[in-house]
């Protein structure tokens, strides 16, 4: 393999920069060879930095030609080891690849896969337009990785996930074909689609160079809740009427417990919350976007707001805002935690009306067979169903206990989501670490189906190795 990978480089080297062109050697190696969770190495035989499309294309065939295996990567912020190589691979990054194209008159624009999350909002925002996605990791991600893994984040309840949101994608196959069809059409229907094929497979039928997008006009402002609630059992009630009294400008409603505030307020916040915190509370924090910024208009809403509250006796301790770094408090929760040292995550996802009933029983399930040494930080997108159940040790105990304990915990918490009808992973993607799990959850044929279509658009397999599908 070393002797491919040497007979790959001499050939690239014949039509890209020596900057284009980075092994371990070089100081910036590190950053692109470092997972961001810490749990699997990489150690890629190089990183290449295609600038276009063509130049793309040109890699990849070579790629093909020698067998040399192939891992995208947009802003390495990947959560399941979909970005991680090993050294008879390369990493093909897409940093240089970063155009933003805003057409506001059609409310599109044309963006290339390196182009940061965070700055194609900000491009957008200068035309008064919104991207609604909207994520923790936005200042690194990037566009491509969004679509490589369906990206979701907390306004899916109002705008969709990521596959929602892409009009057309310009992409490389495994044979260095490129695939183009940079559309801008709301409706066309002369087919299959193929895009969705590429939206979601995290890098295993192609490389996303560009995408299209569909944006939206700027809420001409937002209203942000955050309500202290006594009892779980009121989360779900409270999600329906809020979702029936403001459906056509609640775009997010979120939820954690205590122990994720606590460590938020621990590590990030300090003593700032602007509600009393309360031991063995859940905690909402909710968003309405409007597009009337009258002053009647919003007093309006802020009192229905207030009658919904207090008719249903859902809380007498919130707080009502336009500022939305009240979501500091939420979207912090995840690196809080990792504060704390090793911790099991999951990103499960099950129906919105059985989300009560599996935190209650999984937690009675962990408590009895782990001897209530388990502190459970639980946040999530109770909208859409994706809850991140995380898991951390008593103040005390050994962490080694709970690596030893993560299989087996992992399995239990995977095994609740699927009875309660859900899934193992609602929108980090399936990477290294569910690949088993895959295997033996994946509704009906769909594994079986997947398999073939991956061999038929890469029959050497040389995009993702060992990544969802494992031969």
């Amino acid at each position: 393999m070393t002797v491919h990978i040497n007979l790959l480089i001499s050939c690239l080297r014949q039509f890209m920069g020596n900057d284009q062109i980075v092994d371990s050697h070089d100081i910036n190696y590190i950053k692109y060879s470092t997972e961001k969770r810490g749990n699997f190495a990489s150690n890629p035989a190089y990183v290449i930095f295609p600038k276009n499309t063509d130049e793309l294309a040109k890699i990849i065939a070579y790629c093909n030609e020698f067998e040399v295996g192939v891992v995208p990567q947009g802003g390495n912020s990947g959560l399941v080891g979909g970005s991680v190589a090993d050294v008879s691979e390369i990493i093909i990054s897409s940093k240089l690849m970063n155009s933003i194209v805003v057409n506001p008159s059609n409310l599109s624009c044309e963006v290339g896969a390196g182009a940061i999350l965070a700055d194609v909002k900000e491009e957008c925002n200068k035309h008064n337009l919104f991207v609604p996605l909207t994520l923790p990791s936005q200042c690194t991600c990037t566009i491509g990785g969004n679509i490589a893994t369906n990206a979701g984040g907390i306004n899916v309840l109002k705008y969709g996930s990521t596959k929602d949101n892409i009009l057309g994608i310009e992409a490389v196959l495994p044979n260095g074909d490129i695939y183009s069809d940079l559309n801008t059409l709301r409706k066309r229907n002369i087919g299959s689609d193929f895009k969705h094929l590429l939206i979601g497979s995290e890098g295993l039928m192609g490389f996303v160079s560009k995408a299209t997008m569909k944006l939206f006009p700027k809420p001409k402002k937002s209203i942000h809740m955050l309500l202290s609630v006594a009892s779980i059992n009121n989360l779900h009630s409270m999600f329906q009427a809020f979702y029936q009294e403001f459906y056509p400008y609640l775009s997010a409603f979120e939820i954690f417990n205590s122990y994720s505030l606590h460590l938020a307020q621990k590590h990030y916040l300090s003593h700032w919350f602007p509600i009393k915190r309360l031991d063995n509370h859940w905690y909402v924090l909710a968003t309405l976007d409007l597009y009337n910024d009258s002053i009647d208009f919003y007093t309006a809403i802020t009192n229905q707001i207030n009658q919904v509250i207090a008719y249903n006796k859902f809380s007498d301790n919130y707080y009502i805002t336009e500022n939305d770094k009240i979501w500091d408090t939420r979207l912090c929760i995840s690196d809080a935690q990792k504060q704390e040292g090793f911790n099991i995550k999951h990103d499960i996802s099950v129906p919105i009306d059985k989300i009560i009933a599996f935190i209650q029983e999984t937690e009675v399930i962990l408590a009895e067979k782990y001897n209530n040494k388990l502190i459970l930080v639980i946040f999530g997108h109770m909208g859409d169903g994706n809850l991140h159940y995380n898991i951390s040790l008593k103040d005390g105990d050994n962490i080694n206990d709970l690596r030893v304990m993560q299989n087996e915990i992992r399995a239990i918490v995977i095994k609740q989501a699927i009875k309660f009808n859900g899934t193992f992973s609602a929108e980090h993607g399936v990477g290294q670490i569910y690949t088993e799990q895959l295997k033996e959850y994946y509704y009906n044929n769909q594994y079986f189906y997947l398999k073939k279509l991956k061999h038929i658009l890469d029959p050497k397999n040389i995009f993702n190795r060992n990544k969802v599908i494992v031969n």
